[in-house]
């Protein structure tokens, strides 16, 4: 909870209107709590327990401080934050800027209002009794809805559901259903479980449209927290007792691992590897050798991805195929190994000159490893070849190949492939995989409209011992994906994309009531007010639906709107703004 020092201060010349902070949105305060400003010293803001104190991550020990005197009026300072202080639509660094009734103030991802204090009670007590009253908390009602917390659902748990815990209604905050691009009638109770036997309980919700599970905990504050955001057909395993079951979805194998589920065992693994020279074998016994995963027999073999006609000197001619594991094989892999979290990808020994046997978990953090590789692993299909590296998720082949090529290549210049290349785009885009050549590499990107083109100098020097690759959070640069920033709330807000523009959104509630709504007003309008005079770049209706607008600066901008139809009308379920640096 925020904590507030606001030791007495000597008289001072009093405003005409005496400001308060209340409170729009945070985890320290309650939405329309209020925090008063004292005058004489000011009201210190940040994570230290001096004035308003916020456990926000974002915010800075000291990160600003409200003053007010009789000349210059309230102002805010930045006291040089790291993520600065948000003044309505301006974000302000090391500065003081003039504040007053209206004014929004965010904080990391805390939000305050700037108001006028409530009026002495003598003066209410008199208001209220007389008719006048009425009108006066009429208008005091209305102005406080907006700090109101955003809107919930209420869905039931029939009495079948209901397990050693029982829930029979749960609240749901739009702002959960929207972040993931669902409306509350998609939604069900299915189930209520203690698996883990911790007297808190955990509530399935089924999505009726794909039969997707959400596992969340209800919280005392009320609200949620996402245990697991689960495909459909998970059926339950055998458990241990005092832990959560195992479960399969579909071919593949969740895991409880510190607190949530987490995929452990996938279906459709990547596997690069290397042929063999034509007439050689492996030696069976010596596992370093081995250049065939154990296997388990099948009529036809996996597929394979060829691309040919591009080969790198450096890092040898490697292939792509797509695999499933067999069973929990890799879930026993990684534990004799020390890890105990997902991964995005492994690289074994010996795959790419100077560079060590490691994995890099769902933490973006690489963990070297130091015994065996994938010859340890089964795979449904006869991997033909040996194998080098091993890719889990679809971040995991994006960034397999990105960490290989930043080691070869420092920190490459890419581009997005055009599509005028459609022979290799179609063909990528049908089975996603990557070829190496010897200027060129191509990566999968599901999130975005085509593949990576990135430049891959020559080899130049000689490397001494092996390097374990640096982890994804501390590069100096990256590959150039699209950035993508959620709309989950209505209201205004301000995105940057590179370059001079800035973006001020404007978004109405994601619920519309008949057919005069869907016509009077747009739901999403979006400006650009950094590059010159401001102007509109688009407005979007409650129908929903892709715009593309070119930025200043080579910047590509693209608004995408994703509405349904429910029992309460015309609802939009996801919108979010993208950009990417043109090549």
């Amino acid at each position: 909870m925020a904590r507030q020092s606001t030791p007495a201060a000597p008289a001072v010349e009093k405003p005409k209107t005496e400001l308060v902070l209340v409170a729009i949105a945070g985890d320290d305060l309650d939405a329309g709590e209020e925090v008063a400003i004292p005058l004489e010293e000011g009201l210190p803001i940040g994570r230290s327990s001096k004035g308003l104190q916020l456990t926000d991550p974002l915010v800075s020990i000291t990160h600003a401080i409200i003053r007010y005197t009789a000349k210059t009026g309230y102002t805010i300072e930045d006291l040089s934050s790291a993520t600065g202080t948000w003044v309505d639509e301006e974000c302000v660094r090391g500065e003081s800027r003039p504040i007053g009734v209206g004014t929004r103030l965010r904080f990391g991802d805390t939000v305050f209002e700037l108001q006028q204090a409530r009026l002495a009670p003598i003066w209410v007590k008199w208001v209220v009794g007389g008719a006048l009253g009425v009108v006066i908390a009429a208008v005091v009602l209305f102005g406080m809805q907006s700090l109101a917390p955003p809107p919930i659902q209420k869905l039931s748990c029939p009495p079948s559901t209901l397990g050693p815990i029982g829930i029979e209604s749960l609240s749901v905050p739009d702002s959960f259903l929207r972040a993931r691009g669902i409306v509350v009638d998609d939604l069900r109770c299915a189930r209520v479980t203690d698996h883990d036997e911790d007297g808190h309980a955990e509530v399935w919700l089924t999505r009726t449209d794909d039969d997707g599970e959400y596992v969340v905990r209800p919280e005392s504050d009320g609200g949620l927290t996402v245990l697991g955001e689960l495909p459909a057909g998970c059926q339950q395993k055998l458990k241990h007792p005092g832990e959560f079951p195992l479960l399969d979805c579909s071919g593949e194998t969740w895991l409880m691992d510190e607190g949530q589920y987490r995929v452990i065992d996938q279906e459709g693994v990547v596997v690069w590897y290397r042929e063999l020279p034509e007439g050689e074998e492996p030696a069976p016994e010596d596992p370093k050798s081995k250049a065939k995963a154990k296997v388990k027999a099948q009529p036809q073999p996996t597929q394979v991805i060829e691309l040919p006609g591009l080969s790198s000197a450096e890092l040898g001619p490697i292939k792509v195929g797509r695999f499933a594991l067999i069973g929990d094989g890799l879930g026993r892999f990684l534990g004799m190994r020390g890890i105990h979290r997902p991964i995005h990808y492994l690289i074994c020994e010996e795959a790419f000159d100077g560079i060590k046997f490691q994995a890099l978990t769902d933490e973006g953090q690489v963990q070297e490893l130091r015994v065996g590789c994938i010859s340890d692993l089964r795979f449904e299909g006869e991997v033909p070849g040996k194998p080098v590296a091993m890719a889990l998720t679809p971040a995991g082949r994006r960034a397999l190949i990105d960490d290989v090529t930043t080691f070869y290549a420092g920190n490459p210049d890419g581009i997005f492939l055009p599509r005028e290349w459609t022979d290799v785009v179609e063909a990528i885009s049908a089975s996603p995989g990557f070829l190496i050549g010897a200027t060129k590499i191509v990566a999968d990107t599901k999130e975005s409209d085509a593949p990576i083109l990135t430049a891959i100098p020559p080899q130049s020097s000689v490397i001494d011992g092996a390097h374990q690759l640096a982890p994804r959070d501390s590069r100096t640069a990256a590959a150039p994906i699209a950035l993508t920033v959620p709309i989950t709330r209505p209201g205004k807000g301000q995105a940057d994309p590179p370059g001079c523009s800035i973006l001020r959104t404007t978004t109405s509630p994601f619920r519309s009531y008949g057919f005069s709504s869907l016509v009077s007003k747009p739901f999403l309008t979006v400006e650009e007010v950094g590059c010159g005079d401001p102007k509109v770049l688009a407005r979007v209706g409650y129908s929903g639906g892709t715009t593309d607008v070119a930025l200043p600066d080579d910047v590509d901008l693209r608004i995408v709107v994703d509405s349904r139809t429910s029992t309460r009308g015309l609802e939009v379920a996801r919108a979010r703004l993208s950009w990417r640096e043109k090549p």
